[in-house]
């Protein structure tokens, strides 16, 4: 008796510590059960995005397709049109499968890279000449401007236009009323800066927080109607980050964003 009584504070201690460890349990399986639920639900959503992106170029390739060749379609001028469209359907088609396959390398680590001296003047020159026309037709305007001497990095090639046009879609989708788009080209602390800004709806302060998350999508996204799958920025994070840099967001609602690609002049 005298020896339950002189050590029952050391057991008072253990039940509590007990009861502390099972609390802490419970909270930890109640947080890992939302996030996989929050995940799930993420992923189901995606999967619908990328059913609907996949579906409506199609959708709109199989009507112009048909037309053509049941001869529906009477003059060149329109005929031209046609296969412009066509063509401009089958890129998007292109960029959004290169997506998903470099999100699934990305998120099982088996994205490789072969990194060479590229110059990333030469690189977004190349790579706005290459959709001027689909720019042109939509009616978008991009401006672009190289301060840097020699702009040479070492960096994957294929990666890095992967980059551009994540950044250039992202602009385009959310220009709203705006038709202007600029990239920058300089140098600053021994980095090279590329920025890419538009003028449209914005990103709200909650939304600069998550934008970089996979299948994340931001309210304005989904109550305007604008299509994505939600891995673009995720993907343009990573690549970048791969390459030894940093990306960063600058905006307000209502008043455009800039997106900027900070890398290395000494390489990686």
């Amino acid at each position: 008796s005298t020896l339950i009584k002189a050590g029952s504070g050391i057991y008072l201690f253990a039940f509590l510590l007990i009861v502390l460890l099972m609390l802490l349990g419970f909270t930890f399986i109640l947080y890992s059960l939302n996030v996989e639920i929050r995940l799930n639900k993420l992923k189901s959503e995606f999967i619908s995005n990328v059913s609907h992106e996949l579906k409506s170029p199609l959708t709109s390739i199989r009507m112009m397709t048909e037309m053509l060749h049941h001869n529906r379609v009477d003059t060149d001028e329109r005929k031209s049109e046609y296969y412009s469209a066509m063509l401009e359907e089958s890129e998007h088609l292109s960029h959004l499968i290169d997506n998903i396959l470099d999100f699934s390398r990305i998120d099982e680590d088996r994205k490789k890279y072969e990194f060479i001296d590229l110059d990333l003047d030469k690189l977004t020159r190349e790579f706005i000449k290459s959709i001027s026309e689909m720019i042109r037709e939509t009616g978008f305007e991009i401006n672009y401007s190289c301060v840097v001497k020699n702009p040479v990095i070492r960096a994957d090639r294929n990666a890095i236009l992967q980059v551009l046009y994540n950044l250039i879609d992202n602009a385009i989708k959310f220009s709203g009323e705006s038709r202007k788009i600029e990239i920058d080209l300089i140098t600053k602390d021994n980095e090279i800066q590329l920025s890419v800004k538009d003028y449209g709806t914005g990103i709200s302060p909650k939304d600069q927080e998550k934008i970089f998350e996979r299948f994340y999508r931001s309210r304005e996204s989904e109550r305007s109607g604008i299509r994505g799958s939600g891995i673009g920025l995720t993907i343009v994070k990573k690549i970048v980050e791969d390459h030894g840099g940093q990306l960063s967001v600058e905006s307000r609602q209502g008043g455009g964003s800039k997106f900027t690609v900070r890398l290395s002049m000494n390489g990686i």
